[in-house]
């Protein structure tokens, strides 16, 4: 191989050294985003099931009065 070739080689290989290292940043943020939002969704639905209203109602199943 000559010299030129194995510059262009050397090259092309840093070159992915450095986008692999800015994938893998990538997909770590991503990663950490994915977390931040389950946890985000986790405690949405627990607030849905503290505010979903109980089947006997909240006087204990007394109809509402009609107006």
């Amino acid at each position: 191989m000559t010299d030129s070739r194995i510059d262009d080689i050397e090259a092309r290989l840093m070159h992915q050294e450095l986008v692999i290292e800015v994938l893998n940043q990538t997909v770590a943020r991503q990663d950490r985003s994915i977390d931040a939002l389950r946890e985000e969704v986790s405690q949405l639905r627990q607030v849905l099931r503290e505010l979903r209203p109980s089947p006997l109602g909240e006087d204990g199943g007394h109809e509402p009065p009609h107006y």
